[in-house]
């Protein structure tokens, strides 16, 4: 279960509704002693000659669908120095296939043997070569600036590991949209290669396991910006019931006009709409 609430921070200062993002966030350091200070992070106007390699680790079911939207949102990405690092277990080439067809030198695919969810991604990190890791999980959407934000907040700060501090929550079967509580996000992981544990060989929870682990050992930075992350219901392996809390404890709901406005929105920055269609 998640750990208990971090403290308050300010509202955001790039609200949904905006055709483009602001250039800052607010964000919490947090210590292991459970201290935590507040301030703003704002994007650098460059980065310089020789920015540092993130590696992006997709853990893949194989299936065209949503990978493809995933990784178009990878590439859409605003940080210049990127690879995407991909680990399946599936058997049927397909994934493989379209990723070949897209030309991009900075996703590489490779298949491994069935192995628990832990040791899978073990797996994409040992294959990366990136200084900072950051998970990109094949069934979600992140905004062009998720991984500048990433960077930029583990520069000045020296934490371990950045994630986001709320991210959006949307169930396209029930026609709902929200913005998660305030806890900080495993899925959204960014964190420098020195400081990640190793993976628990364990299904699901192994994310949660290691976040844990760094959250008693080093400083990591929580970042109020939910429009970096769109976490989708319906092919996620989590259980109906743990969404329906998460609905239950959002911060924010999108219904009826203001449901469709903000999807709108949304699908200018990553692709909602073919997410909606593929479903």
């Amino acid at each position: 279960m998640p750990a208990p609430d971090m403290p308050e921070t300010p509202p955001t200062d790039a609200p949904i509704a905006a055709a483009a993002p602001a250039r800052t966030a607010p964000v919490a350091i947090t210590a292991p002693d459970g201290g935590s200070q507040e301030g703003v992070l704002t994007l650098p106007d460059g980065w310089g000659a020789a920015p540092p390699l993130v590696s992006c680790t997709m853990i893949s079911r194989g299936r065209i669908f949503p990978a493809a939207l995933a990784i178009e949102c990878y590439r859409r990405q605003t940080y210049p120095n990127r690879e995407l690092v991909i680990v399946t277990a599936a058997t049927d080439g397909a994934l493989a296939a379209h990723v070949a067809a897209l030309g991009d030198p900075t996703i590489r695919i490779d298949s491994v043997a069935e192995m628990p969810l832990g040791e899978l991604r073990n797996a994409a990190v040992a294959r990366s070569r990136g200084g900072i890791l950051c998970t990109w999980d094949d069934d979600d959407l992140s905004d062009p600036q998720r991984i500048a934000f990433a960077v930029a907040a583990l520069a000045p700060a020296r934490a371990a590991a950045s994630l986001l501090l709320r991210t959006l929550l949307w169930w396209p079967a029930r026609g709902r949209l929200a913005i998660t509580r305030r806890y900080g996000w495993e899925m959204t992981l960014a964190a420098r290669r020195a400081a990640l544990p190793i993976f628990p060989a364990i299904g699901p929870g192994e994310d949660t396991t290691v976040v844990n682990l760094m959250r008693g050992l080093h400083p990591l930075v929580l970042i109020d910006r939910p429009i970096d992350y769109l976490r989708v219901v319906g092919t996620n392996i989590c259980p109906v019931d743990h969404f329906e809390w998460l609905f239950d404890t959002a911060t924010e709901t999108f219904a009826d006009e203001a449901y469709e406005a903000t999807l709108a929105t949304l699908d200018r920055r990553m692709p909602v709409a073919a997410y909606r269609a593929g479903l």
